[in-house]
């Protein structure tokens, strides 16, 4: 909801010291050597690190946007659309739906929002505490809750047997969505990237399939109307409300409507080939402890792709990739040198530590998880909610460009962020905050998709 985070957030490649050779492509198919990219090219490797992610809404992941500046615009349009709504719809409970329905309310008082979310309680991979804050939250900030209904359709405009309701919303923007990038470093090692690919339901998004060289100095891919975050079933287009149908029968109408449903690992591109032995029945890839891929050493698999039993966080990601740089330097050099296969480390399951996750709550507020401790108010609000990490992660890519002002890395952990937890034991309020110390000294991000945010 703040325009700066956005502009802070968005980093063009060219803006990252030592990237490398940088195509801008999807990867249609994937082999043990090669990949082939929808401009028809295709890059052989000798090492490989599949670091695709997953699918979700267009909201969080576009494939419209092909540059900085296109994804800056849909956010800009879908800011003013949601500020200009009078009824707002979220569809989803996990930590992207909760985000997304506390930030609107607390960028926007006196919003109608609603949050429609098939499961019985909210953030239900958390304890049963964590959704029961985040509901008190989001009800005590006048937000309605829908438990145990999902959105089936969108109910023809005429169908004169629909009782309904007036909500909330956004954009139907359940679209294709994934990455649309391929890396190559150094000409030896791929990064590949997810295919076109769907997911949640509403208006089918355009992608735009621009493969070219990105560069600042390369001519911009062509301008485009349309905004997929805003072709919602008709409301966007023609000022009336989208109507949406849920599974108890009965509808509601919403001036814009915000998918934040579920995600997929991106591995489409092995699908049907080659691996496709190395995907999951989830389509997720199959990994050792090494991070690499099952059967094929010379290739690993990352963050939101593989199937290590983890919360997909961005900053568990970020660690995963630290380890498996070290890990392709170490198998280059043996292969260079005719040495024997070097002794890779092994990733444990949440880095070895307890399963941790912070849900903000507008700017002020947040539900904070370690392991099955569960406490809220002004430690995830300190830890995460006042910068999102945005600082943190581009101190990481060593990107030196100024942030927009008012945009910060979370807070420190002091003697407010103690004060969230009074009350409890206090080895529990010590727990609380080393784990809080470490996620801010890390950077951790929702889940739902590696990093909703």
């Amino acid at each position: 909801m703040d325009p700066r985070v956005a502009a802070a957030a968005a980093i063009n490649h060219w803006d990252i010291p030592d990237l490398g050779l940088v195509l801008q492509a999807r990867v249609t198919q994937l082999t043990s050597r090669s990949a082939l990219l929808s401009n028809g090219d295709t890059v052989a490797f000798d090492f490989a690190a599949v670091c695709s992610g997953s699918t979700t809404s267009e909201l969080f992941k576009s494939t419209a946007a092909t540059s900085r500046e296109q994804r800056l615009a849909e956010m800009k349009e879908l800011h003013d659309e949601i500020r200009a709504a009078k009824s707002v719809l979220v569809v989803g409970g996990g930590p992207s739906g909760v985000e997304m329905a506390a930030e609107i309310v607390d960028t926007f008082a006196g919003k109608a929002v609603t949050l429609v979310h098939g499961g019985k309680r909210l953030l239900q991979e958390l304890p049963p505490r964590a959704g029961a804050a985040a509901q008190k939250w989001l009800e005590a900030h006048h937000v309605k809750v829908m438990l145990g209904r999902r959105v089936d359709s969108k109910p023809p405009p005429d169908d004169p047997s629909i009782a309904t309701t007036s909500a909330t919303a956004t954009t139907a923007a359940g679209a294709n969505s994934g990455s649309a990038h391929t890396t190559t470093v150094g000409g030896a090692v791929a990064a590949a990237v997810p295919e076109h690919s769907w997911s949640g339901a509403g208006s089918s998004a355009h992608s735009h399939p621009h493969s070219q060289l990105a560069h600042p100095n390369a001519p911009h891919p062509p301008s485009y109307s349309h905004n997929p975050l805003l072709d919602s079933a008709g409301a966007a287009a023609s000022g009336l409300p989208s109507v949406l149908r849920l599974s108890d029968g009965s509808s509601l109408a919403a001036d814009v409507v915000l998918w934040c449903t579920g995600s997929r690992p991106a591995a489409g591109f092995m699908a049907g080939g080659e691996l496709e032995g190395c995907l999951t029945e989830q389509g997720a890839i199959k990994v050792l402890p090494s991070l690499q891929v099952e059967g094929q050493p010379h290739m690993f698999a990352l963050g939101d792709v593989n199937n290590v039993p983890e919360a997909k966080l961005g900053f568990l990601a970020a660690k995963q990739a630290e380890m498996a740089a070290a890990s392709l330097q170490a198998l280059a050099r043996a292969r260079a040198t005719g040495g024997p296969p070097p002794k890779l480390q092994r990733w444990k399951p949440n880095g070895g530590g307890p399963a941790v996750m912070i849900v903000t709550l507008g700017r002020d507020d947040g539900v904070f998880r370690a392991g099955g401790l569960v406490c809220g108010g002004c430690v995830p609000a300190m830890v995460k909610s006042r910068g999102l990490f945005v600082s943190k992660y581009r101190k990481m890519l060593n990107v030196t460009s100024p942030l927009p002002a008012a945009v910060g890395g979370g807070g420190v952990l002091g003697a407010a962020g103690v004060a969230a937890v009074v009350g409890a034991p206090a080895g529990v309020v010590q727990v609380a905050a080393a784990a809080a110390a470490a996620v801010a000294a890390a950077g951790c991000e929702t889940g739902g998709g590696g990093g909703g945010r």
